[in-house]
């Protein structure tokens, strides 16, 4: 079954005591996983974040996230830690979303491709 799917998520949805979800795709140095830079949709987030009120550290790793969406999705989350590893270029405007929609965030690691979307 893929994991991406939105049965997936609400799935995962029903575990509304998990405070830690990490995804990654499996990236060997041989072979790329079907899965590798499969896109999170703004269905994926929004199971993950109204059925895991809990949720505190999210960490998301080579995959492909839009902003716009994962922007939506911040409000109402009680993030204390948030991991965007290789999940695209985020600007500004996440900065902003942090500051304004997750006041309990304390551990923030982003790693992208290019600084100048949030530098300029």
């Amino acid at each position: 079954s893929n994991l991406l799917s939105n049965e997936f998520f609400a799935n995962l949805a029903k575990c509304s005591r998990l405070k830690t979800f990490k995804f990654k795709p499996i990236i060997t140095k041989f072979k790329t996983h079907p899965r590798a830079g499969a896109i999170l949709s703004k269905d994926n987030l929004k199971h993950l974040r109204t059925g895991c009120p809990r949720l505190e550290t999210l960490s998301l790793m080579n995959c492909q996230v839009q902003e716009s969406d994962f922007l939506t999705c911040l409000k109402g989350w009680k993030l204390k830690t948030l991991q965007l590893i290789g999940c695209g270029n985020f600007g500004r405007a996440l900065l902003t979303s942090l500051s304004e929609d997750c006041p309990e965030l304390q551990n923030l690691e982003i790693y992208i491709s290019s600084v100048s979307s949030v530098v300029h």
